[in-house]
């Protein structure tokens, strides 16, 4: 079967330091090099992003533009773009040389998938140590299938590819308000068609100390928390309006489910910055409890039920019963044998 053409689109801003990394690791693809495009989109950078990407010669396209934001840059390029399939990289990350081989024969297995996404690999450039992504892989029909619609975790955009149909229905978002363009991109698409995972990792996650919300194995700043919830809570809105505009009414309620669980992981993201009172826990764990109860036993939710109104009651003491059930649950283990350590136990 022939390959198929692949545009890939990097974005960059102010990242001279890193992009000639990023264009090496595209041109390093054991992938047909005739089948191939690279597009660089300059989102007006002051550094010397251009001398260094003009070096390449005929091999890259270099394109700058008055800055924007990651969404206007990735639509600037693509709307340039030959290809019938999109692969995105950011301008501080790298790929593995099979990324775009393991990426077309994924899209070439089922002609329903509209994104492929792939595991990472976080790379500190800052001491050199890497560590490997650990998220649950997730493919199919995920709006179909409850579980999955649980369990699945959007990608960074350096980890994301598209049929360039799906894509040109997701790339008319409003500019202006700085958002997660990868969190709008990965939560938005499975109401498209299926999405397929690659469970390798194929792309080298650069982490520097100037990412937007990454810093590592380390914990961020609070000011570099604040700016994720900003970001994200941008992003959620964007989201929300798509699903209003382009999704049938029959699939609200799984975006809605979506929807809950960022809402609980920005809840934890403004809990390190504000201590939550009794009353605001409360709403988080019932909010948990509505969202994962298809997960639970009905043991496990009569007592996540139960925890839940004893933080109501007691507040921060209510943490008493999680020590409780745990030494209940190893005496169960121990005098009857019974299994220990469910998935729903985690929740």
């Amino acid at each position: 079967m022939p390959q198929p053409m692949i545009s890939v689109i990097i974005n960059t801003y102010n990242y001279g330091r890193f992009i000639e990394d990023a264009i090496d690791s595209v041109l390093a693809q054991d992938f047909p090099a005739e089948q191939m495009e690279i597009l660089v989109v300059d989102d007006g950078s002051i550094d010397d992003t251009a001398e260094r990407v003009k070096k390449y010669g005929n091999r890259v396209q270099y394109f700058y533009k008055q800055n924007g934001d990651q969404a206007s840059a990735v639509t600037f390029g693509v709307a340039r773009a030959k290809g019938d399939l999109l692969a995105l990289l950011d301008g501080d990350d790298l790929w593995f040389p099979n990324k775009l081989s393991r990426v077309a024969q994924e899209f070439q297995k089922d002609s329903r998938v509209v994104m492929v996404y792939n595991q990472l690999l976080f790379w500190d450039s800052r001491d050199d140590s890497a560590w490997k992504q650990n998220s649950p892989e997730v493919s199919g029909d995920i709006i179909a299938d409850r579980l999955k619609l649980l369990t699945y975790v959007n990608a960074p955009t350096s980890a994301l590819a598209f049929r360039r149909a799906a894509f040109e229905r997701l790339s008319n978002v409003p500019v202006g308000r700085p958002f997660s363009y990868d969190l709008y991109l990965a939560m938005t698409a499975p109401f498209l068609g299926a999405i397929a995972c690659v469970p390798e990792a194929l792309t080298k996650y650069r982490v520097h100390g100037g990412n937007r919300h990454f810093a590592g194995r380390s914990e961020p700043d609070m000011k570099t928390i604040a700016r994720r919830i900003g970001r994200q809570q941008a992003a959620l809105d964007i989201i929300r309006q798509w699903v209003r505009l382009n999704a049938p009414r029959s699939l609200r309620p799984q975006s809605r489910i979506l929807l809950r669980r960022w809402r609980l992981m920005q809840d934890r993201d403004e809990f390190l910055l504000n201590a939550p009172g009794r009353f605001r826990f409360f709403l988080h764990h019932t909010r948990q409890i509505r969202t994962y109860s298809a997960l639970m036993t009905r043991a496990h939710f009569a007592y996540r039920c139960v925890y839940a109104l004893a933080i109501l009651v007691v507040g921060r003491h209510a943490h008493y019963l999680e020590g409780v059930r745990t030494r209940v649950r190893t005496l169960r283990a121990r005098f009857w044998c019974e299994p220990s350590g469910e998935i729903v136990s985690k929740l």
